[in-house]
């Protein structure tokens, strides 16, 4: 991230962070078991992976929250991905758990943010997206851009 921001500082081009959060995980877990929420968690990562590019970064940021760095990508773009991303998990069958949702906050780096500040937008957005009723994304400073 820090490197990403860096280029995107120095050379004045776009740079997108689009946060993750598979939805009602914790039911998952607490009705088919550990065993069945950790096998989500790989497909999903599979799904993500299939459709990124390799320039883009993609990590895990905590739990079932996830990140993904997209260097030369606008917010426009960074919504398109994530979208793309969120029909893609919502209509694959995991086996036992029956279908699975995510919610996704997507934020464009702004010259003088920090690298805090520039995931804190993406999280805010995130938490738009859930409280608007989950599988859908948002880009961050705009509530009219919720998919």
């Amino acid at each position: 991230m820090e490197f990403e921001i860096g280029k995107a500082h120095r050379y004045a081009r776009p740079l997108a962070l689009v946060m993750l959060d598979l939805d009602h995980f914790k039911i998952i877990n607490d009705t088919h078991g550990h065993h069945v929420g950790d096998a989500v968690l790989k497909l999903m990562v599979q799904v993500v992976k299939d459709i990124l590019r390799k320039a883009d970064v993609f990590a895990r940021y905590g739990g079932e929250e996830f990140i993904i760095v997209c260097a030369e990508t606008s917010m426009d773009g960074a919504v398109t991905l994530a979208d793309k991303i969120r029909q893609s998990i919502e209509a694959f069958k995991f086996p036992a758990a029956g279908r699975v949702t995510v919610s996704a906050g997507v934020a464009e780096y702004q010259d003088g943010d920090t690298e805090a500040g520039f995931i804190e937008k993406a999280d805010i957005a995130l938490y738009a997206a859930k409280r608007n009723g989950r599988n859908r994304v948002v880009a961050s400073g705009s509530e009219l851009r919720v998919k």
